[in-house]
């Protein structure tokens, strides 16, 4: 019997083949030969795998003008990070395996009852969260949020689950005397209800006490809700700053294109009349361009430059200095994106390898340039060493004087990355400008690497 030679089959042919699989499998048969790997590349097999609104997701992308893919497969990469569309309003990223759509939900974007008077209710910026504003729970004793999204927005023939996603404080209380009702309902179909315990994992000694000493009042107020499964918060796998929880599951048939039911998530407990508070619902708008939307010069030669995936990035690829001279990174952000009347602050997301070299001989330059509104410039070590000094003239006197004794050291966040300040600006919201971000060393002659990119992070200044 004869065997049939791969490299025979058209590529057009082996193109639709691989367009029949998924995207890790499109990736291992680029191994088999020549024709499958070019097969793997092309757009025929890539916008399959992307969604077939995928334009439309991309002009809804949050600084659209920063997202460069020359290809069908770039975009579909891209596309795995998380990335703020709908005017920061929503998070969204396509499933690597599949090219499934999932979205989060910002607190802005539910509708939280009396989230809008400040005694019950607190909106602030805290550095953990993807959207630069949260809504903290002060106390109230009506605790009611909804989340909406039409179904056209989801993938079809996939079944979904709706989480609703918090952080519960030391000081919360009153969060669970009874269970919390939870409900997921498409359209015109019955709701599908269950009950939740907004509960903290160290919470259970407070509970066993309000159990000691109200047992009975408990008792009767949790014959008022709805029979449940009493589900608890669990630590989300891809963020364990964050806790989540369960609304429901739903499944998206896709069968009629023409299909477009409004999907509906509620979790509320007004049955207790006790108070409650502490609880923060992630949800003024917070930016983070990711290393493919920088302009990073020369970034595109392997002799300078290394794509590659890190485990410890939010982001699907990360930019890896091999070695340089001329270094000049740079980002770019239209004004609208942003919330008005807010200060901000820039900052250049990095990790140094063992082996970096050549990066603190000469401090590099950093500027923040505003539409027409001027630029602001300094300099900086991109190296903090004990005792070293960090020069950050131009910026406020205040930090060049601390700077100056040496008494600024660079410091790792909590997610393990180091943060660069490239500069601050006050957004007045009246103006649709550009705001452009740059560090660059391109004085000296010296050879420089090590240096590991995520991207240009822009947050509110708390």
């Amino acid at each position: 019997m004869a065997c049939l030679d791969l490299d025979m089959l058209p590529e057009s042919c082996v193109s639709v083949i691989l367009s029949l699989t998924s995207p890790p499998e499109a990736c291992k048969y680029s191994l088999v030969s020549t024709t499958f790997q070019s097969a793997a590349e092309s757009d025929l097999v890539w916008e399959r795998f992307l969604p077939s609104d995928y334009w439309e997701v991309v002009s809804n992308v949050c600084n659209y003008n920063n997202l460069k893919f020359s290809s069908k497969k770039e975009l579909f990469l891209l596309l795995c990070n998380p990335i703020l569309m709908a005017d920061g309003k929503l998070n969204f990223k396509l499933e690597r395996s599949t090219g499934r759509k999932s979205y989060v939900l910002s607190a802005r974007e539910l509708l939280i009852t009396w989230s809008n008077d400040p005694m019950f209710w607190v909106w602030k910026s805290i550095p953990e969260s993807r959207f630069s504003e949260v809504a903290e729970l002060r106390t109230v004793s009506w605790l009611e949020i909804q989340g909406k999204i039409r179904t056209k927005m989801l993938s079809p023939n996939t079944k979904y689950g709706a989480y609703l996603i918090v952080k519960i404080t030391d000081r919360a209380y009153g969060l669970d005397s009874i269970p919390s009702e939870i409900s997921v309902q498409v359209g015109s179909n019955q709701a599908m209800t269950n009950t939740a315990y907004l509960r903290s994992p160290d919470s259970k000694k407070l509970q066993n006490m309000e159990n000691l000493f109200y047992s009975n009042r408990t008792q009767m107020l949790k014959s008022r809700v709805i029979e449940g499964d009493g589900r608890v918060l669990n630590k989300r796998e891809e963020d364990g700053n964050w806790m989540e929880i369960e609304l429901g599951e739903f499944f998206i048939n896709g069968e009629n294109d023409d299909d477009d039911e409004q999907v509906k998530m509620s979790l509320k407990e007004i049955k207790g009349e006790q108070l409650k508070g502490g609880l923060i619902i992630e949800g003024k708008k917070c930016f983070v361009l990711s290393a493919r939307a920088l302009n990073i010069t020369w970034a595109e030669n392997p002799l300078y430059w290394t794509w590659k995936s890190f485990p410890a990035s939010r982001f699907y690829e990360v930019a890896e200095l091999r070695t340089i001279w001329w270094l000049e990174i740079q980002g770019k952000m239209n004004s609208r994106m942003l919330s008005p009347n807010i200060d901000y602050e820039a900052y250049l997301i990095v990790k140094f390898v063992d082996r970096a070299y050549g990066l603190d001989i000469l401090p590099s330059k950093v500027s923040v340039e505003i539409g027409n509104h001027g630029k602001l410039e300094g300099t900086v070590y991109l190296r903090q060493h004990e005792n070293e000094k960090h020069c950050l003239e131009g910026f406020s006197s205040q930090r060049s004087m601390a700077a100056s004794k040496g008494v600024e050291e660079r410091e790792k966040r909590e997610d393990e990355w180091i943060e660069i300040e490239l500069g601050s600006f006050y957004n007045h919201g009246d103006d649709n400008f550009e705001v452009k971000m740059c560090l660059k060393e391109v004085t000296g002659t010296h050879l420089k690497g090590g240096l590991v990119v995520e991207g240009i992070e822009l947050r509110p200044i708390t």
